[in-house]
């Protein structure tokens, strides 16, 4: 039996296309920073206006899913960024920038939805202001999850042109 030959680990570019795509890369690291930045800001303003309304639970939960999302977001941009060496991409660091990218979209989109569910239950316990506090932070992590869906596309996109 011949053996395959073990795949490439790294793929070239069209001369200049390594610079193109750390710019590329630079950008969207710049706008997903702005976007944690807005998100964090929509955090502690909900926070602020619903201190001792009692939807701790809600603010706890939406911390911690958008924690992971925004960590997630980062690194998976980071990783992509560091992947282009030169004109020279580096299909593991791609795959990696790819899983956790996809992570991270898939704890901001169900997060979501487990925000929302828990101000809804809040909300039904005669708790003011929680269906409200889990809509915005539902958005906030609908936010997170689009911008890693895109962070995701982008890296599929470079592993398998």
């Amino acid at each position: 039996m011949t053996e395959q030959p073990p795949a490439p680990s790294t793929r070239p570019t069209n001369p200049g296309g390594g610079a193109i795509l750390r710019r590329a890369y630079a950008k969207l690291l710049t706008l997903s920073v702005a976007a944690v930045a807005v998100v964090l800001v929509l955090v502690i303003s909900v926070a602020i206006t619903s201190a001792g309304d009692g939807t701790w639970p809600t603010l706890l939960v939406a911390v911690v899913v958008l924690v992971v999302a925004s960590a997630c977001l980062l690194l998976a941009i980071s990783r992509g960024r560091t992947a282009v060496n030169g004109d020279q991409i580096e299909i593991p660091g791609l795959r990696a920038s790819s899983s956790l990218a996809r992570i991270g979209s898939l704890v901001g989109w169900l997060g979501a939805i487990v925000i929302v569910a828990t101000g809804f239950l809040q909300n039904t316990q005669d708790i003011r202001n929680a269906l409200l506090c889990g809509l915005l932070l539902g958005a906030a992590g609908l936010i997170l999850g689009v911008c890693n869906d895109g962070a995701h596309r982008i890296a599929k996109r470079l592993v398998s042109f």
